[in-house]
């Protein structure tokens, strides 16, 4: 699925290739919708994805450690 996302092959995904993927799979966001989702996995700060950052929010589980590590908010029943 990263490889889905990261289609220029830099073994990351920007926002904008995150917003793009998500609109291929049937998921309109506008980007100010999408953007927290994106920062909240984006645990290093650097505007990008890697590997690893992604992993833990398409699978779930806790996101990685890093610089700006998050916590997901709790959904309302």
């Amino acid at each position: 699925m990263f490889k889905y996302f990261d289609v220029y092959n830099r073994d990351s995904v920007n926002f904008t290739d995150f917003h793009k993927a998500m609109e291929k799979i049937g998921l309109y966001y506008k980007p100010e919708e999408l953007q927290p989702l994106f920062n909240l996995y984006d645990t290093n700060g650097n505007g990008d994805l890697d590997f690893k950052e992604f992993s833990a929010m398409i699978f779930g589980g806790e996101a990685p450690k890093g610089q700006m590590q998050k916590k997901a908010p709790i959904p309302a029943d």
